[in-house]
């Protein structure tokens, strides 16, 4: 996996880019955390891009990373709502496209 990270515009916090199955880019956190697939309260992405349901466990199969999304203190400033609030979220990660201001 090809690490690429990054800085929270919002709130400063360093984050890791990484490329989902369906082709988008999430920012997690980039501390590596066990977890056990199969359901649960926690989203995690893999190095692989793979987004799955499950618990955090400490003798987890699993390694994966959280959502910056879930921890961001300024997360609810950059929740999509509309079309609209897409230029907010792409601000907030830094995905403006060229010619996007």
């Amino acid at each position: 996996m090809d690490f690429n990270f990054g800085t929270c515009r919002a709130c400063g916090y360093r984050m890791l880019w990484i490329r989902t199955k369906n082709g988008k880019n999430m920012p997690c956190n980039p501390e590596a955390v066990r977890f056990t697939p199969g359901g649960g309260p926690e989203t995690f992405v893999t190095g692989d891009g793979k987004v799955e349901r499950g618990r955090r466990a400490k003798d987890g199969s699993t390694v994966g990373y959280i959502s910056h999304f879930a921890t961001c203190p300024q997360a609810d400033r950059f929740r999509k709502r509309d079309q609209e609030d897409d230029y907010d979220q792409k601000r907030h990660t830094g995905l403006l496209e060229e010619g996007e201001s």
